[in-house]
């Protein structure tokens, strides 16, 4: 039988002390705000809050893949193809919390927060080059 050892409770300002600060939250030129969480070239985490209509723009990950949870709210995602040198649409449904979606490297995609504050947690394999300045 396994007994824990008696540890001493810690107080509130220990634990605060002991907590890792947070990464600061940046703004994208679109509007929205996001935390990078790790980063390295093998993989990356971020976090994104959304207002409510702002937008991603159609973009890719180039050779990344990308693996997004919906953390609260709702988020409008887009799914493109080329038809003709232009984009078309090619799937768009709405995602809740605890929803995942992913996209596929060099596939085009667009994400549209719905209602104000949802927040999204994206992992990208491996990790993208363009975090040096926005995602």
């Amino acid at each position: 039988m396994f007994i824990a050892p008696s540890l001493p409770r810690l107080n509130a300002t220990a634990k605060a002390s002991q907590q890792r600060s947070q990464p600061p939250l940046i703004e994208h030129p679109f509007g929205y705000v996001y935390r990078p969480i790790w980063h390295n070239r093998f993989w990356e985490v971020l976090s994104i809050i959304w207002g409510d209509r702002q937008t991603s723009k159609p973009h890719c990950h180039q050779v990344s893949f990308n693996l997004t949870r919906v953390q609260s709210g709702c988020i409008l995602e887009r799914k493109y193809r080329t038809s003709g040198g232009q984009l078309v649409v090619a799937s768009e449904r709405v995602l809740t919390a605890g929803q995942w979606t992913w996209t596929l490297p060099f596939q085009v995609h667009e994400l549209i927060g719905l209602g104000d504050r949802s927040q999204t947690l994206h992992f990208y394999f491996p990790g993208r080059k363009s975090t040096v300045h926005h995602p």
